[in-house]
């Protein structure tokens, strides 16, 4: 009798260590990835994206589109209550998610700014560069059957199931040296001389390239699966434009500029076929373009992040003061026609 109650009460006590270890254990994991999420990753572009998403004073300008446009734009000190929409390597299929999930935080005739960088026709978009994320900020609503509550848990309550060694190695950096060197905010010059800067920009084209099975950037010359990719994505920026129009928003197109080796790089049979005549296909509706692609206040690589096309956090600040600067010229012009300004 003795026997069996001590064998019970050690099976009771043996329950509730586990119990215990096994409480201890979850309740450590979630404090860790509270941590890595409102501290080490604060910064980052989901965190910025979503933080933005939920403010009480609405934006009077936004902007939308790739990391293009995540470094192109920097409304802080401009007397605007803007924000800056630019989200990872990302085509017109998820801009336009974007753009509809976050309308209830534009003012009444904001205006929409939407970034239209080289290739951006190339692909429509939906499924590409780690989508997943998009759970951070898109309402299922909005994302349809891309929706997955296992993504949206472990995004935003669990981050360090994403990527556990890269994550770990992150808040180490963190609770080593107090914070992690947020570049992006911080880098005023380019690191690279002129020669490195142009081996990014061969990078870069020749990912192109690669990616789009181009003959070069050098001529106009592309296959008709890239030209059936174009019926798809003008329509696709059209619809866009209608939509902000039918709103009572103002949008408008900026071509983002990009350093004079990159320039080298790309013919104007090449930007025509890719860029320019899309946009003019999209753009029935004759809203505001923008091109500062060969912009030449926009060509000193020094204005660059360590690459050949993306601003760093000056190059930032003056491309979006001159931006701003022209903006308002052309809204003063609003009932005239507005010509394609290249």
């Amino acid at each position: 009798m003795e026997d069996g109650r001590s064998t019970k009460d050690t099976r009771g006590v043996i329950m509730t260590t586990a119990i215990i270890i096994v409480t201890s254990f979850f309740a450590f994991f979630l404090t860790l990835n509270g941590y890595y999420k409102w501290v080490v990753i604060r910064n980052e572009q989901e965190a910025h994206i979503k933080r933005s998403s939920h403010v009480k004073q609405k934006y009077d300008i936004v902007a939308f589109g790739s990391s293009y446009c995540r470094y192109a734009f920097d409304f802080s000190g401009t007397g605007l209550c803007g924000c800056n929409f630019g989200f990872v390597a990302q085509f017109f299929y998820y801009t336009d998610k974007m753009i509809r999930a976050f309308a209830p935080t534009f003012k009444p005739g904001a205006i929409v700014v939407i970034t239209v960088p080289d290739l951006v026709f190339a692909e429509v978009g939906n499924g590409l560069y780690h989508p997943q994320r998009y759970v951070l900020f898109l309402p299922k609503e909005v994302l349809g059957r891309e929706y997955s509550w296992i993504n949206h848990l472990r995004y935003n309550y669990f981050p360090l199931t994403v990527d556990f060694k890269t994550n770990i190695k992150k808040m180490v950096k963190m609770l080593l040296h107090g914070r992690c060197t947020n570049t992006y905010e911080t880098m005023l010059h380019n690191p690279l001389d002129r020669s490195g800067v142009m081996v990014e920009a061969l990078k870069r084209t020749e990912g192109w390239v690669k990616s789009f099975k181009l003959e070069s950037t050098f001529n106009g010359n592309v296959p008709e699966e890239l030209e059936q990719k174009f019926v798809q994505t003008t329509f696709l920026l059209q619809g866009m434009i209608q939509h902000c129009i039918e709103m009572g928003y103002k949008p408008c197109l900026v071509i983002p500029p990009v350093s004079r080796p990159m320039n080298t790089l790309l013919s104007d049979n090449f930007l025509e076929t890719v860029l320019f005549n899309n946009i003019r296909r999209a753009n029935v509706q004759n809203i505001p373009v923008f091109n500062y692609l060969r912009d030449p206040r926009f060509q000193d690589i020094d204005l660059y992040a360590a690459n050949a096309d993306f601003l760093n956090a000056r190059g930032r600040k003056l491309f979006t003061q001159t931006f701003l600067k022209d903006l308002g010229h052309i809204s003063k012009k609003q009932s005239q026609p507005i010509n394609f300004p290249f």
